[in-house]
């Protein structure tokens, strides 16, 4: 019986080892494209100790971020600053969109009035409220919840992007997904062919192929479509009437609207990624600097401010 008592209570103590095993956090690495956000008046980055560095407008406390801690990614628009902690996470300044309660988080984008994560697992999921933009609806008064039918199905994403008003999408498969507006046909993902990378703008979708070249679908109103010819390409970014790709040896090219001096970045070297707002383009470089081209009035954007910043991504 003693024995009986002992093979019961071993059983059951491994049973409750890997049951918490099961329960401890995951550990969420950084990536390229969450060490840095940028909006109309403010820039955000992640450094190396964890650390949120800001600079620009406090409207709505956005330089709170200052005090928070173990942070590996941070998104942002005109409303909201998320921060994606090391244990899968999210803490919020501004309209949360209803994600604080995320978990197993490790990548997220934000579009103008929702956010969309990906998860461990790597599906998708979204909250806020997807307007009238998204639907191509003579009705302008149509508002629905992103948590709902919007790309919450999706799964075996490996790269996805999301912008004003669309999100695009490639599954495991090669396989795209798509949601939104596509007045200017940058849903139209099926001609861009096989590619490693997206990213959405506002009338135009980008895809970085296998060979390092650049394709784009969706309207070029100021030629942001006019990327065939870049070669030796590692990383893109689309904004709203602009389009960016960083070389291999860390140059970047640069095509669209130049209105406000964000296409200013033939001089830049050492860079990574680019990362874009309506106003300016900021370039991550390879010893965790940045350079920052546009509209910056008065200096509100304090360019030295900016060290440490994750460059080393797994």
């Amino acid at each position: 019986m003693k024995k009986l008592l002992l093979v019961f209570f071993t059983v059951l103590i491994l049973f409750i080892v890997i049951a918490c095993q099961d329960k401890v956090d995951v550990e969420i690495k950084p990536n390229i494209h969450n060490v840095i956000a940028v909006t109309e008046r403010n820039l955000y980055a992640v450094t190396n100790k964890g650390e949120v560095i800001v600079s620009g407008d406090n409207s709505f406390s956005q330089h709170s971020v200052k005090e928070w801690q173990n942070i590996v990614g941070v998104v942002a628009n005109e409303y909201s600053v998320i921060g994606l902690k090391e244990n899968g996470t999210l803490v919020v300044i501004g309209d949360d969109f209803g994600v604080k309660g995320w978990s197993g988080i490790k990548r997220l984008e934000i579009g103008d009035l929702h956010v969309v994560g990906l998860d461990i697992d790597n599906k998708l999921r979204a909250a806020g409220t997807l307007g009238r933009f998204h639907f191509e609806s003579s009705d302008t008064r149509k508002f629905e919840d992103a948590s709902q039918d919007y790309v919450n199905t999706w799964g075996d994403i490996v790269d996805y992007s999301v912008g004003f008003a669309h999100t695009v999408a490639i599954d495991n498969n090669g396989n795209f997904k798509s949601f939104g507006y596509n007045l200017d046909g940058q849903l139209n993902l099926e001609s861009l062919g096989e590619v490693t990378m997206l990213k959405a703008g506002f009338y135009h979708t980008l895809g970085l192929k296998k060979d390092k070249t650049v394709v784009g679908v969706g309207a070029g109103y100021d030629n942001e479509l006019d990327v065939n010819h870049w070669r030796d390409i590692v990383y893109i970014a689309a904004s709203e009437r602009g389009s960016f790709g960083v070389t291999s040896d860390g140059r970047v090219k640069a095509t669209g609207s130049n209105l406000f001096g964000e296409l200013d970045v033939e001089s830049w070297q050492d860079c990574i990624a680019i990362y874009t707002s309506k106003f300016f383009t900021v370039g991550l470089r390879n010893d965790g600097t940045i350079y920052l081209s546009g509209n910056n009035p008065d200096q509100e954007i304090e360019i030295d401010i900016f060290r440490d910043i994750i460059t080393v991504f797994k």
